[in-house]
């Protein structure tokens, strides 16, 4: 499954179709990491909720038949343009929002599963920078849970679940405190997540880390499991060797430096968080496979085209506009409205094809 590299997001919100042929910056020298730092379609099955959009129309323009759906932008609390990098001095920017997503403002907490209780945080909208040493908690508020999507200075995507506090070590590397976070890198430098356990270092890829408690009754207390979607990582522990982790395997660290190593599929529930916290892609020229092989990238799916005809068909359709404040299946549910083909997940697939005609 070949990469392809997300742009961002422009100011148009409406897409459409044709059947027309188309043919470092440097981060921060400092690193806060050390505790030291004084800090001077119909896809509705997916767990999470859609972003949401107020109002959808429809138009239909030119000699062919084009469909296109202008989505009424949600307004945040930092601004309604969601920049592709941030102010100066600045590390990220805070691309989606979802529930409440807080700022550490106050002292930072001392450690343990309700410190958020007792902190001071500022709730953060997309588009807000994100600084060096800012500390992010999605957990800070119980009745909204909050997920995020992170675009860093360094061009990754970072993506943060529920229960997840991290800090913003510099525009390559974080601290997670607990819970997880997802990260593709495709689009930029290598990343560095640290945690307790160690460190995780990509190459070229996308994974997911996650601290969680252990499974094993024999086992006590808190474990390190990384999921490797695409390419491949690194894990230095705290103690012990080097280990490596593959596409398709997960790699769960113990407190003792025991490690474990499993099959795991690299698409289905396990992912739907990330996927829908995939960053808007700006489709302007785009071609439909080349929509395709995104859509296929983020949901981990192998992309199946039902004939030689239909792929080619796939390359010749030129799409205008943006996906903005869609996730990737309601892009795909609009983007497909109007092409004359259809779309369909079964399993590990991501399959192309006609439309089916109702019986009469």
């Amino acid at each position: 499954m070949s990469k392809s590299t997300e742009s961002s997001a422009s100011h148009r919100n409406a897409t459409t179709t044709s059947g027309t042929r188309t043919a470092r910056w440097q981060p921060s020298t400092r690193d806060i990491s050390s505790p030291t730092y004084d800090g001077s379609g119909g896809y509705r099955s997916l767990g999470s909720p859609a972003r949401s959009r107020p109002r959808l129309g429809w138009a239909a323009v030119g000699l062919v038949t084009v469909i296109g759906l202008v989505a009424l932008l949600q307004h945040f609390s930092v601004g309604e343009e969601r920049p592709s990098s941030g102010p100066l001095g600045s590390v990220a920017v805070l691309e989606i929002a979802q529930g409440a997503v807080g700022l550490l403002v106050g002292p930072e907490p001392v450690s343990g599963a309700a410190d958020s209780a007792s902190a001071t945080y500022a709730s953060l909208g997309a588009g807000a920078p994100i600084q060096l040493g800012a500390v992010l908690d999605s957990s800070y508020r119980t009745d909204m849970p909050g997920r995020a999507a992170l675009r860093l200075a360094s061009g990754p995507s970072v993506r943060i679940d529920h229960g997840t506090r991290i800090r913003m070590a510099s525009a390559t590397a974080m601290v997670l405190d607990r819970g997880a976070v997802y990260v593709d890198s495709a689009a930029g430098s290598e990343v560095e997540v640290r945690t307790v356990f160690g460190v995780v270092r990509d190459i070229g890829t996308q994974f997911e880390v996650r601290l969680l408690e252990s499974e094993d009754p024999a086992e006590k207390g808190p474990v390190l499991r990384v999921r490797v979607r695409e390419g491949e990582i690194e894990l230095e522990p705290e103690r012990g060797a080097q280990h490596t982790g593959t596409v398709g395997e997960e790699v769960i660290l113990y407190g003792d430096g025991k490690v474990e190593r499993r099959d795991v599929a690299i698409h289905g529930a396990d992912w739907d968080w990330a996927l829908q916290l995939a960053p808007s892609v700006e489709l302007e020229g785009w071609s439909l496979q080349r929509f395709v092989t995104w859509l296929g990238r983020e949901g981990g799916w192998e992309i199946r085209y039902e004939t030689p005809e239909i792929e080619e068909q796939a390359r010749a359709i030129t799409l205008h506009g943006s996906s903005r404040e869609l996730s990737p299946l309601e892009a795909a549910a609009m983007v497909f409205e109007g092409t004359g083909l259809r779309f369909r997940v079964e399993g590990a697939e991501l399959r192309i094809g006609l439309p089916e005609v109702a019986p009469e």
